[in-house]
């Protein structure tokens, strides 16, 4: 799939599933021999994957993750698994993906730009009255307005442009477990939830 398609894609904000004829208990086998060829990169097992448990009733179950992708921030892919219902292909499985942003590094950055606000300012009037002796203004009066209505537009940029990598590579992490699984990778609907 080309670059241009999967950036249209990534506007719908639904991720696609992966229909596969591989049975759900050799899925988590396929992707771990990629991950350590080299293929997979990110991919770990959760525990309910490497043992092969299934959610009753044919409910899905979270098989495994993909991590360390999409910038400034970065993302997590949680890979959930169920086997086919009637009507799908027979001894298969079907793969819904759900993509969160770590949290850590988004608050870590909130913090240190509003805890470097202040700073500044005693940093800046500093630097004015040392160069310039007939300075005699209250810098925080100015110096505040300029930055504090940056910090929040830094942070809403750095978060959407995180979500716009994160659902690119998203789709392209899809397209490569597609492949790895010999399935087919199809749009779900908008607003549907990942483990269903």
């Amino acid at each position: 799939m080309s670059k241009l398609a999967l950036q249209q894609q990534a506007e719908s904000h639904a991720l696609p599933s992966v229909r596969s004829a591989v049975a759900l208990s050799e899925v988590v086998e396929r992707l771990d021999a990629e991950a350590r060829r080299g293929r997979l990169a990110g991919w770990m097992a959760t525990e309910t994957g490497e043992h092969g448990r299934r959610g009753s009733h044919g409910e899905p179950v979270e098989i495994g993750r993909l991590s360390d992708f999409g910038v400034p921030f970065e993302s997590v892919l949680l890979v959930w698994a169920r086997a086919a219902n009637a009507g799908e292909p027979a001894d298969g499985s079907v793969l819904r993906f759900e993509r969160r942003i770590k949290p850590r590094v988004p608050l870590l950055v909130a913090v240190a730009l509003v805890a470097t606000v202040w700073p500044g300012i005693t940093l800046t009037d500093s630097l004015l009255r040392t160069y310039w002796a007939g300075y005699d203004f209250a810098t925080w009066m100015w110096y505040l307005p300029m930055t504090v209505p940056f910090v929040p537009l830094t942070m809403w940029t750095a978060w959407k442009r995180s979500n716009a990598s994160g659902d690119l590579s998203a789709r392209e992490l899809i397209a490569r477990i597609a492949e790895i699984l010999d399935g087919v990778a199809s749009e779900s609907a908008a607003g549907t939830d990942a483990r269903t």
